[in-house]
């Protein structure tokens, strides 16, 4: 009987081809929109937090009690929270270290390298494709020098088939340094600084660890069984408190920040997930819509037909059967058709590799997407059938009442038909609408002041060799001579080094001198750069000086301040002293230059 009627249904689209590819690639472009958006999430959202019981780790930073601002660790701080801490099965440390050039195999290559702790890949769960995790022998001063590396990578360098088990024993040199492989991890994750092509022991230097010089570690840890989040916090402020009370003022308000890894992860994107399923959301309705009229109008033709199979006997289930097996074969023609345009679609679309959550991000059609949306455009394929379908069920209480050659659809027919026609105006209209705000937003980004003249400035990034330029002393002087040469050569205005692009940089806090009180302050982020940054950039001065050669170590320490962030430093000492006075109203204010503030 199915057979039957999927026989049947076939027939009678065949005799209205030009309505039925009217409804297929209706309902192709719903399951192709489906498609790219539930890829997008899988990808982002899905995908990212991948991790064997992720709902246990924990992102781990440092924090400022009573704010939400936070920032990297200090190596020592890390140390003391994982000897304390009992909240932690495992707690392990990573530090973006930024590019870095590979030689000993094949052709050298730039490469992201990341140091990590004793435990990392175990603490995440990430498997090893060969050979073991960083030890905590690797982490002692003057231990074999071990690098582990990403699958791709070992892959790259020795062969696609077994490159995992070959590149074992074998070395590589890292800056010129040579290096062991010990191990290979499944590569196309990272947590922050990028996605790792390869991975070092942190090392252990008690006397810079320390003296607190700079905070660049970040932690995940792995909650044990039955400990709660906010359990681990507040035996993190325990150690906290336990490890800043001998240190100075600015740092005894320092704790640890810890975030859910999956909340941490995706919470970026999220925003812009819900916005592509809103628009795909839309196209879904405009299909449904659009798919029922069609059927309606279908099944109006279809009238005498329907009355004189109900007058022969069909009661009310065959006829709307008959209307359900039509659906049926248009939506497995649709998500033929949509499934197909999206794997067309996924090359054409911006490359998200690697710029998403700190991760190798891949779009694809994987199992979940596929069945997600055929789901979508069956469910869309039957209810855009149900108004047909009910039509041609009415016609069963007809037995025996042929209608008439020629005859039109009925009052409720009409109705319903405006109806669509109503609703599938009102929502293209509102799809025109969101897109035509969507082109403004960008009209407006691509017009927005930057604050730097991005026009005829070149950018481009340099990694010394440590094996060159061992200490401070040999960088700052290659550093020097590199800003002079590339000043002098012709057509070139100015030339700088900074730490990052405009727009980029380490995040720290400012305070007034003097300020009340170590809770409050900005929240800033910061570049290092040389004399001429400005000059390069196209950034204009509105007040003070740019810096100069004198400004090196051992000197008075300046800083400049971008406009915004003057007065609103200046508006955060002004509200201290306000709410001291007993005053409202947050007063304005201003910094001037030579005026001294405190930084984190």
């Amino acid at each position: 009987m199915i057979a039957a009627d999927l026989r049947f249904g076939a027939r009678a689209l065949l005799r209205r081809p030009g309505l039925a590819a009217a409804a297929i690639l209706t309902l192709a472009l719903a399951v192709a929109a489906v498609a790219l958006v539930l890829a997008f999430h899988h990808a982002t959202q899905v995908a990212p937090v991948a991790f064997p019981d992720a709902e246990r780790l924990v992102d781990v930073l440092a924090g400022r009690r009573g704010t939400d601002a936070h920032s990297a660790l200090y190596t020592a701080d890390f140390r003391a929270l994982k000897g304390s801490a009992t909240a932690f099965s495992s707690l392990a440390a990573y530090e973006p270290l930024g590019r870095a050039t590979l030689t000993g195999a094949g052709e050298p290559r730039q490469i992201v390298a990341h140091r990590v702790s004793a435990g990392f890949f175990s603490t995440l769960g990430v498997p090893l494709s060969a050979g073991r995790d960083v030890a905590a022998g690797d982490e002692v001063d003057g231990a074999p020098a071990v690098v582990l590396l990403s699958t791709p990578l070992a892959r790259q360098l020795f062969g696609a088939d077994d490159g995992e088990r070959r590149a074992l024993g074998r070395e590589v040199e890292l800056d010129g340094r040579p290096y062991e492989v010990v191990g290979v991890a499944a590569g196309g994750f990272g947590l922050r600084g990028g996605v790792p092509d390869l991975w070092l022991p942190l090392p252990r230097r008690p006397a810079s660890e320390a003296r607190r010089d700079s905070a660049t570690v970040g932690a995940i840890g792995r909650l044990g069984p039955g400990v709660s989040l906010a359990a681990a916090r507040d035996e993190a402020d325990s150690v906290a408190r336990r490890v800043t009370d001998d240190l100075p003022a600015g740092h005894r308000e320092r704790t640890f920040y810890l975030q859910p890894l999956t909340e941490v992860m995706t919470a970026s994107l999220r925003p812009s997930v819900r916005l592509l399923f809103a628009a795909a959301a839309l196209l879904v309705l405009l299909a449904l819509v659009n798919g029922a009229g069609l059927l309606l109008a279908r099944g109006n033709e279809r009238r005498r037909e329907m009355a004189v199979r109900a007058s022969l006997g069909a009661g009310r289930g065959r006829l709307a059967r008959l209307v359900l097996t039509e659906a049926l074969l248009l939506a497995a023609a649709g998500v033929a058709l949509g499934s197909a345009a999206a794997a067309l679609a996924l090359p054409l679309l911006p490359d998200l590799h690697g710029r998403l959550l700190y991760r190798s991000v891949d779009l694809a059609l994987a199992g979940p997407v596929l069945a997600g949306a055929a789901a979508a455009g069956l469910a869309v394929a039957l209810l855009a059938s149900l108004p047909a379908a009910l039509a041609a069920a009415a016609s069963a209480s007809a037995a025996g009442l042929v209608a008439p050659r020629g005859s039109g659809p009925s009052r409720r027919g009409r109705r319903v038909g405006s109806l669509l026609i109503a609703t599938q105006v009102a929502l293209s209209c509102v799809l025109v609408a969101g897109a035509g705000a969507l082109l403004a937003s960008l009209g407006r980004l691509g017009a927005a002041d930057l604050g730097f003249r991005a026009a005829g400035v070149a950018a481009f990034e340099v990694t010394p060799p440590t094996s060159r330029y061992p200490g401070a002393a040999e960088l700052a002087a290659f550093q020097h001579r590199l800003a002079a040469e590339l000043a002098a050569l012709p057509g070139v205005e100015a030339a700088a080094l900074a730490s990052g692009p405009p727009g980029s940089g380490w995040g720290s806090r400012l305070w007034k001198e003097g300020a009340a009180s170590d809770r409050e302050g900005l929240g800033v982020r910061f570049l290092l750069v040389s004399p001429d940054f400005f000059a390069a950039a196209g950034i204009p001065l509105r007040a003070g000086r740019p810096f100069s050669d004198a400004d090196r170590a051992g000197a008075e320490p300046v800083v400049v301040l971008s406009e915004g962030a003057a007065h609103r430093v200046a508006g955060v000492g002004a509200a201290e002293s306000a709410a001291q006075d007993g005053a409202l109203a947050r007063r304005a204010g201003r910094v001037d230059p030579g005026e001294a503030l405190r930084a984190d």
